[in-house]
């Protein structure tokens, strides 16, 4: 089997967000980063991304709030 998936979703799941345009970033961070401040309570979670685009980080890490979809609808193909 051979796993589809983008260059974009791997690069985000590597944390490698470089290629996002910086619109997309901040709007990424007010609209994602703002949730998850409300369902925390807080937005100290944002420290342990260093800085590197805590929002995204948090919404594509293993269990975060789109890790699972984007993971459930990958193709794949068999070879």
């Amino acid at each position: 089997l051979a796993f589809l998936l983008g260059n974009h979703e791997a690069m985000n799941f590597e944390g490698m967000f470089h290629y996002a345009w910086a619109e997309a970033n901040a709007d990424f961070e007010r609209e994602i980063g703002s949730a998850l401040d409300s369902a925390l309570g807080t937005d100290k979670w944002r420290g342990q991304f260093g800085g590197n685009q805590p929002a995204r980080w948090a919404a594509l890490e293993p269990g975060g709030l789109l890790a699972a979809p984007l993971l459930s609808k990958m193709k794949v193909s068999m070879v």
